[in-house]
């Protein structure tokens, strides 16, 4: 029997330096890999961007 997956999408929202040490510390952790991530996208306020991550999951019943 397969798992049921769902999508998760966490997006990281700051200044470039800020957000690429988001997502370097949870490679770190293991959660992802910096390439999973989306490149900076450009954010609403000025000097800001995002970058957004989704990820398959097992939903937990």
């Amino acid at each position: 029997m397969l798992t049921p997956m769902d999508v998760l999408r966490l997006v990281a929202v700051g200044n470039p330096q800020t957000v690429n040490s988001c997502v370097a510390g949870l490679f770190r952790l293991g959660y992802a890999r910096p390439e999973e991530w989306s490149r900076h996208l450009p954010a609403a306020n000025p000097g800001q961007v995002m970058r957004i991550l989704t990820k398959r999951v097992v939903q937990v019943s």
